[in-house]
């Protein structure tokens, strides 16, 4: 898990291409603006020679790897802040990137696909089957342009046919185990900008995750901010630990008093020798022994209405046992010892109640 400190938040963004200097202007500041630490840039369109140069103007001292070995024509960029995450690469494709990511800050580790679907669905064939080969039960998000839609109602203009394959993407996300992350901001995350009734609105891009990512990351979550200078939204995740639940102050108890142990409690403490002035040394006495009373009244008291309960229902049974058999000596013998118990946390419950009204 990310530590009480740490948040983390991660993203892509198709730009249609980064040798526009608009576009580079423009990923630079949704890096620094959104504080991401790990990001995709899909359909770059830059040619490897000039990955690095372009680099340098958007996240410089960043470290990166693509995918232009298995597509020449600049598909999938995936960038990160080497102060902040080890990234290694496990698989590449023509569609996709595969990575694990663990935390320089708390070692906290995560499996990552960054995905780019290509244009005809038959093509799209192999990136399923890719993605079905890398279903596992670690932390793992998927995030990307797809290309490919789920059902009829990601989709906003345009005709209204469903032919099999656009089932593609639905099936593979089922054989996957994988579901789309709780997201704000834009539903549809691609449009074609023309006019009606040409305008088309469909949603491409999307951030999947397991099972076992929303056990871990219970409070994450995915927005998609308009597009701005692309015709398609990017995808920030945010990684934010749960908040933590309020502690609740130390009570002092009467029926601690009437523990044997109390007294046997006080005088281990106040005889620990304690450097430093009178006052700290007396400060500090009392610190320990609030300590020692928790673990005392955690051992002997938690849960103390259940205890009652169960120490009376003990008491009855012993009490039909010796009403059929009233000379049983072991009987006897523990009724006597259950009454005893029963009594001491029945008054340490009344205590308890009186103490917090």
């Amino acid at each position: 898990m990310l530590s009480s400190q740490s948040r983390m938040h991660f993203g892509f963004w198709n730009l249609r291409g980064l040798n526009d200097p608009l576009k580079q202007k423009a990923a630079k500041l949704f890096l620094r603006n959104n504080e991401i630490s790990l990001m995709g840039l899909i359909e770059h369109k830059v040619k490897e020679p000039n990955i690095e140069k372009t680099l340098r103007s958007i996240c410089p001292q960043w470290q990166h790897t693509h995918n232009s070995s298995h597509a020449p024509i600049g598909r999938i960029l995936v960038c990160w802040n080497p102060h902040i995450l080890n990234v290694k690469v496990l698989h590449t494709t023509s569609q996709l990137i595969h990575c694990e990511v663990s935390s320089t800050l708390d070692g906290h580790e995560f499996l990552v696909t960054y995905v780019y679907g290509a244009n005809d669905h038959a093509d799209r064939v192999n990136l399923w089957n890719d993605l079905c080969n890398l279903k596992n039960s670690e932390c793992w998000v998927i995030m990307g342009d797809f290309n490919a839609i789920r059902n009829p109602r990601e989709k906003s203009g345009g005709t209204i046919l469903w032919p099999p394959h656009m089932d593609d993407l639905s099936n593979c996300l089922f054989s996957c185990e994988v579901d789309d992350l709780r997201y704000t901001g834009c539903h549809f995350t691609w449009s074609n900008r023309q006019d009606p009734p040409n305008h088309i609105s469909t949603k491409l891009d999307r951030v999947l995750v397991n099972d076992n990512w929303l056990r871990t990351h219970t409070s994450s979550s995915a927005y998609f901010p308009t597009p701005g200078i692309s015709d398609h939204s990017p995808a920030i995740v945010h990684i934010t630990p749960p908040p933590k639940p309020p502690q609740r102050p130390f009570r002092f108890f009467d029926f601690l008093a009437d523990h044997p142990s109390f007294l046997p409690t006080v005088q281990k403490v106040w005889r620990q020798i304690i450097l430093g002035n009178p006052m700290f040394c007396l400060t500090e006495k009392l610190r320990r022994l609030q300590v020692e009373f928790k673990k005392l009244n955690h051992k002997e008291f938690s849960a103390i209405s259940d205890r009652v309960a169960t120490t009376k229902n003990q008491l009855e049974i012993l009490h039909t046992t010796l009403g059929m058999d009233p000379t049983n000596p072991t009987a006897q013998l523990e009724e006597k010892l259950v009454y005893k118990q029963f009594l001491t946390l029945s008054r340490a419950e009344e205590s308890f109640f009186v103490g917090i009204e």
